[in-house]
């Protein structure tokens, strides 16, 4: 059972304004690892709210923050225990008065769904390209963002902007919406942080790892702005991606 994208009282009573999303991916074992903080509004009283996440993904710990302002920084999270997992939903209970500005923090872990037709039948894409090197993706539009990351799975709520940092093996390149905000070495791991400063649907947040090489362009505006305009090619590809 889902409870899918119904509008439910537990949905219905928050605004979700923006997510942070801190993921690892193991390309070897194809699981995933990491955080979800959502910063969100009440939009009226209420005492449970709902999350979702799929069934098959292990949720480790949720913690629980009331802010006094938007842009309040130290975060102290409240761990809460007593949550319910249900038809791929989360209900955690939290009091919160319309009005009150908050934040849910999830870690979580697991094997998410394997695509079987991307993107008819959604899921993770775990494939190699010509030269063996992990070629990943995610398509989601069918089944959801809750395929891979805890979030509220609607499509009628959309954040104003998302924060997505991606850490993967060293030798390979992850890309995600938005635009790049740099990257952090670590041992055999780099993080790759992305930033989408727009609203955005959920299921169209998405991931690609690979041996990819970054194919750089601009086009003058008549405004006289410049506009960026970046391609992530195969490195294999990238001469033919040229022409």
């Amino acid at each position: 059972k889902s409870l899918g994208n119904q509008n439910t009282k537990h949905r219905n009573c928050f605004d979700a304004t923006f997510y942070q999303l801190d993921i690892t991916v193991d390309e070897k074992k194809k699981y995933l690892k990491g955080n979800v903080v959502m910063s969100a509004i009440a939009l009226s009283d209420f005492d449970t709210l709902q999350i979702d996440l799929y069934a098959n993904m292990k949720v480790n710990s949720i913690g629980v923050a009331t802010l006094n302002s938007v842009q309040e920084k130290d975060t102290k999270f409240i761990t809460t225990t007593s949550y319910i997992r249900k038809h791929g939903a989360i209900f955690i209970p939290f009091k919160q008065k319309a009005g009150e500005i908050f934040k849910i923090k999830i870690d979580y872990e697991g094997s998410p769904v394997e695509a079987k037709k991307p993107p008819w039948k959604g899921g993770f894409v775990w494939k190699k390209d010509k030269e063996k090197n992990p070629w990943i993706g995610v398509a989601c539009e069918s089944e959801g963002a809750s395929l891979w990351w805890p979030c509220k799975d609607v499509t009628n709520d959309e954040p104003d902007s998302v924060s997505i940092n991606i850490t993967a093996s060293k030798n390979l390149v992850a890309v995600a919406n938005g635009h790049q905000r740099g990257k952090e070495e670590k041992g055999e791991l780099t993080t790759y942080k992305w930033f989408v400063s727009y609203p955005i649907n959920l299921y169209d947040v998405s991931i690609y790892i690979g041996k990819f090489s970054l194919l750089s362009d601009s086009y003058t505006m008549p405004s006289g702005k410049v506009l960026p305009i970046n391609h992530y090619v195969l490195t294999m590809n990238y001469e033919k991606a040229k022409k």
